[in-house]
């Protein structure tokens, strides 16, 4: 049974007689350090996650003061709760004073897991402060510390160092090593034998995470997530947590039939509103999609009664915005402004960043305007949607602006409208019409220059980021490039004769046309790559393209020429050659591409 605070200190000081009374008797020390002062300590250790950090440091500064310097893993464990709670309130520095006295006792311990242990925490310290790539050093440095082949906790704690590992990885966007730090967790529950279904979910859930939000691989997102479920132990909470995931990962694939059954999985089974905040939200956000509002806005209504039963602010918020928005859409401008009044009211932009609201502020300006003018509102969505330009704060910043611009000139000309009618109700219509077009010129130009602000600076990045093949396509040109690779298929005959010259600085070279594997447009001229070499010259990739064979050679980028016979394989937008050099591909160069290679 746990024991108070005072209860501590009534033990302890019993022990400090009984020690003083036989300081020289090892056997009075030895009992001390196996009892009620160093088990409070290790108590304190062990829980220290789930106990009260206020209480955590004035037990542990009452244990330290009496505990004799004979325990030592007694005061690596002290060392070590003083310098998380340190670290948990920000003092890094103290923190890491401490963790490293608790390390260095530690190195006169056999037990490894004290060190991992704290070498886990001085990389989180790091990572916090910006240095993650030493982070993942120091926890390399944990991992490789010996485990005794006997030490279960040890070999676990190995798995827990891969996943923080992996995470911090992920953060610093070094997706590749996070995966392969997942998987050989993985393998270590192999090796090591065991059976802990929960560090399974761990991996799964981090690999399906990383597929769905940083790869953008909704098809691997959805098998690791799938995975994950399969290992959830019966009974735990977690699984609607899990349930939620994939239905958020299958609605932005846009299956959303399945989206709705894990959702429905959680709203069925759970009785705890944190867990029906997601759902309902991801319901509501799918009968949006399919344009069924009054169906969206009763989950919305759900999604914020379970958030106000969670007071977790981001739920709540966000709640009431997806609802604000589903109220604009439907038409019920007056509800929805009061909600996004609400949502609004206390935000600063890093709110709005943290609770990714942009999307929520661009309706409550819509909306503004719709209380003047619907149709007009109406009208200035349709055009948003079509030159999508709400993608950034900066844009959002200037609709604003321009909305309450917008707001003002309507409210003016709603007086002057009022002063006209006494005097002449068609001068007031005529007046109405002419503000009327002068607004919709004024939007026009508006979207004019917001389409400008995209294509400028934003267009380039759309289309590289656009896919250029999709899957059925892309297993089409791969297995045709296999074809070509190990089949006998007669090719075109290219002889030794049939060579360029390239002229480069004061020298010419002559090479053969299907040793060169690319060729790309640099500094006035072009770079052009064949056997384990590559050689500039001064002629334009156009005149260069004239030299070639337009059976063998293919334009893949306004400023790259590929060898179709050096290509390994083709991505949604990349292709990679057989030396390992991966280049883009232009969409505009798809057609040529695929007519090439299904010839």
């Amino acid at each position: 049974m746990q024991r108070s605070s005072s209860q501590f200190h009534i033990s302890a000081c019993m022990f400090i007689l009984f020690a003083f009374l036989l300081p020289n008797s090892p056997i009075a020390q030895n009992q001390f350090c196996d009892n009620d002062v160093t088990k409070a300590i290790n108590h304190l250790y062990v829980k220290y996650s789930r106990l009260n950090k206020a209480e955590i440091k004035t037990q542990i500064d009452s244990l330290i003061a009496i505990l004799p310097d004979s325990c030592n893993r007694a005061k690596i464990e002290s060392k070590f709760v003083l310098g998380r709670f340190y670290k948990d309130n920000s003092d890094f520095d103290k923190a890491n004073s401490l963790f490293n006295e608790a390390l260095v006792l530690a190195e006169n311990d056999s037990k490894s897991v004290y060190k991992k242990h704290i070498l886990t925490h001085k990389s989180i310290i790091l990572h916090r402060q910006g240095e993650s790539s030493k982070g993942v050093d120091l926890l390399e440095n944990a991992y490789n510390i010996s485990c005794h082949q006997d030490s279960l906790t040890c070999l676990k704690y190995n798995l827990s160092i891969l996943v923080n590992k992996a995470t911090i990885m992920l953060n610093i966007n070094r997706y590749d090593e996070a995966i392969d730090s997942y998987l050989l967790a993985e393998q270590r529950l192999k090796d090591y034998g065991l059976k802990d279904s929960m560090y399974r979910v761990s991996i799964y859930n981090g690999l399906g995470n990383i597929y769905q939000d940083n790869i953008a691989d909704l098809d691997m997102a959805i098998e690791f997530r799938k995975k994950t479920l399969q290992f959830v132990p019966n009974g735990h909470s977690i699984k609607y947590k899990l349930y939620n995931n994939l239905g958020n990962t299958y609605k932005k694939s846009m299956e959303l039939d399945s989206s709705i059954y894990y959702f429905n999985k959680t709203i069925s089974a759970s009785d705890n509103p944190r867990n029906l905040v997601v759902p309902n939200q991801g319901i509501g956000d799918i009968k949006v999609i399919q344009e069924k509002y009054e169906e969206g806005i009763q989950y919305y209504k759900k999604a914020v009664r379970f958030s106000n039963e969670t007071k977790n602010l981001k739920f709540i918020e966000s709640s009431k915005a997806l609802l604000g928005k589903a109220l604009y859409l439907d038409g019920q401008f007056k509800e929805s402004h009061k909600l996004f009044l609400d949502v609004f009211k206390n935000y600063n932009e890093e709110e709005r960043i943290e609770y990714e609201t942009e999307e929520m502020r661009r309706f409550e300006l819509l909306n503004k305007v719709a209380l003047y003018d619907s149709n007009l509102s109406n009208d200035f969505y349709t055009h948003l949607l079509t030159v999508d330009s709400i993608n950034s704060s900066e844009t959002i910043l200037n609709l604003e602006k321009s909305a309450s611009k917008y707001e003002a000139l309507l409210l003016r000309d709603s007086l002057a409208r009022q002063v006209l009618l006494k005097e002449n109700e068609a001068e007031k219509v005529k007046n109405y019409r002419l503000s009327t077009a002068l607004l919709i010129v004024s939007l026009l130009l508006l979207g004019g220059l917001v389409y400008l602000f995209r294509k400028r600076f934003l267009g380039q990045k759309i289309k590289n980021e656009t896919l250029v093949f999709q899957n059925q396509e892309l297993i089409a040109l791969n297995k045709q490039l296999e074809l070509r690779a190990t089949s006998h298929i007669e090719q075109k005959s290219i002889g030794n004769d049939n060579e360029i010259s390239i002229k480069s600085k004061d020298k010419t070279y002559f090479v053969p046309l299907h040793n060169i594997k690319y060729m790309q447009a640099e500094d006035d001229g072009v770079r052009i790559y064949y056997d384990d070499i590559s050689k500039w010259s001064d002629i334009s990739l156009v005149n260069m393209q004239k030299q070639l064979d337009d059976s063998l050679f293919v334009q893949i980028f306004r400023g790259t020429i590929v060898n179709i016979n050096h290509i390994a394989w083709i991505n949604t937008n990349t292709l990679k050659m057989k030396s390992g050099a991966e280049l883009k591909i232009g969409r505009t160069f798809k057609p040529q591409i695929k007519k090439m290679l299904e010839s």
